[in-house]
């Protein structure tokens, strides 16, 4: 081009220079998802204001559309014009408070709607600052009035829910941040104050989560009042062992719940019924707090939630909780996560449980040395005895329980990635063999993982009799009465 004095092709540099430093600025402020993690939130705040305002304010499309654009969120005032007398007021109530570039031009005059663009340069606290004036300018305009009901909403999708996690480790902050991805406000109660500071302050909360960063919707805090205060939905994902004093303190600040509040279970123990029978937690939840509860329980790696890799779950509900179920369902629900509902949520329960004392079988023949052949059959005899327990607990549909994400999803990943498995395989490597609670703070730091609490949570159930169970028996013995791990063998011979 040069030689031939010819500049027809010679590139735009102003513009390659000017997208590097873009690309450069997007890089710094955490890459591309980053910023479609700050366009979700900014689109949150707007579209919560409109859709709660009965009408004052109105938009395009209807809550729970898809079709919704997070770029540029279009609005009116009162249904009117750009060009009315109320819309002008608006627009300079808007300009005392420096907000600008709302009013949309055509080659044909004004739009029929406002326009507020959240480009990658708008901050968060920018459209945090809109939608506060568009608050305050309505209770100006209605006389100080705030509306009593919300505009109406067309699905479950469509309702933005106030979450509380109770929990702060691995599989707690992976929920949290993914429903803080899918649109909700998320509050993280932990007892640490370091955590709540560095989630806070730094986004990350890296013992637990390594470099994943959460969206500006997700706070931490120590207060377990302030967690609850106006919380729609309660998760609770902390370890068995501490469900009952949480619970305890969470009755003390019930009153404190946003309304028509429900909880989520994410616990995976075993528990004994008070009518002798086999459960989740989910009946104690229940009975502490007078809530309605639904247990989500599915094959479930934080690592790769962390990731934002697709997952599944099944979420439990009572019979006849199918509003429930809906509900929390549509919470979960996004691109890289799908739940189904299943309404016998103690059978849900029991198979989430179940799996890990199959998981610890396939840890100790593994343990042995044993290959992929040998733990694929424990695998089946597992799933085949799950199905037993559930027959015996009298569940409805075992067949078809059997191929939910709760029973074989669940089991197949938990007796090829889970924790229980690596535990199980060094327990009957050691000699002599050390307790289950030392074992697991070498391996894992202070996590508590519920397998080897289910295995005798399984034989208080059947009173040592083990009808139709002789691997889940087997499996009690080598972890309990110091058999040989041999013994899960034995029980594929027969």
């Amino acid at each position: 081009m040069h030689e031939s004095n010819s500049v027809w092709n010679t590139p735009a540099t102003f513009n390659i220079y000017t997208t590097k430093l873009v690309c450069e600025w997007i890089i710094e402020q955490g890459g591309v998802r980053e910023m479609e993690l700050r366009a979700i939130e900014k689109a949150r705040l707007l579209y919560e204001c409109i859709d709660q305002s009965a009408g004052f304010y109105t938009t395009v499309l209807p809550p729970g559309s898809a079709n919704r654009s997070r770029m540029n969120i279009p609005f009116a005032v009162n249904g009117e014009l750009c060009d009315s007398p109320l819309t002008d007021k608006f627009l300079r109530a808007a300009y005392e408070r420096n907000i600008v570039g709302l009013l949309t031009l055509t080659p044909f005059g004004y739009g029929n709607y406002l326009r507020a663009s959240m480009y990658n340069h708008v901050t968060v606290e920018m459209a945090r600052h809109l939608a506060e004036f568009l608050r305050e300018f309505m209770e100006e305009e209605r006389g100080g009035a705030t509306p009593t009901e919300p505009a109406a909403i067309t699905d479950n999708s469509a309702k933005v829910e106030k979450v509380a996690v109770l929990g702060s480790g691995s599989f707690g902050s992976a929920v949290a941040r993914m429903l803080a991805v899918s649109g909700a406000s998320v509050t993280i109660y932990t007892r640490r104050s370091g955590v709540a500071d560095e989630i806070n302050q730094s986004r990350t909360n890296a013992q637990y989560t390594g470099g994943a960063t959460f969206p500006a919707t997700v706070t931490a805090s120590c207060d377990l009042g302030e967690s609850l205060a106006n919380a729609t939905v309660v998760v609770i994902a902390v370890p068995g062992a501490y469900l009952k004093d949480l619970l305890d303190n969470v009755k003390a600040h019930k009153h404190r719940l946003g309304p028509d509040p429900v909880v989520v279970n994410l616990v995976k123990s075993l528990h004994r019924t008070d009518d002798s029978g086999l459960s989740g937690v989910g009946r104690e939840i229940e009975a502490a707090l007078e809530l309605p509860v639904a247990s989500v329980m599915g094959p479930n790696i934080y690592t790769e939630m962390l990731e934002d890799e697709f997952a599944e779950a099944t979420v439990g509900v009572n019979s006849g909780e199918s509003a429930l179920g809906s509900r929390v369902s549509a919470l979960f629900n996004g691109p890289n996560f799908q739940t189904s509902v299943w309404e016998d949520r103690q059978a849900v329960e029991v198979c989430a449980g179940l799996k890990n004392v199959v998981a610890l079988g396939v840890g100790f023949v593994e343990g042995m040395g044993l290959g992929s052949n040998v733990k694929s059959a424990v695998i089946r005899k597992g799933l085949k005895e799950m199905r037993v327990v559930c027959e015996r607990m009298g569940a409805r549909n075992v067949p078809a329980l059997m191929l939910e994400s709760c029973a074989v999803g669940d089991l197949v990943l938990t007796c090829t990635a889970g924790r229980g498995r690596r535990l199980a395989a060094e327990f009957v490597k050691a000699s002599p063999r050390p307790s289950w609670e030392a074992l697991e703070e070498k391996l894992f730091e202070g996590m508590k993982i519920p397998d080897y609490g289910n295995a005798k949570t399984v034989a208080e159930w059947t009173n040592e009799e083990w009808m139709g169970l002789p691997l889940m028996q087997a499996v009690f013995k080598v972890a309990w009465q110091g058999a040989d791990a041999t013994a899960v063998l034995e029980t594929l011979r027969r």
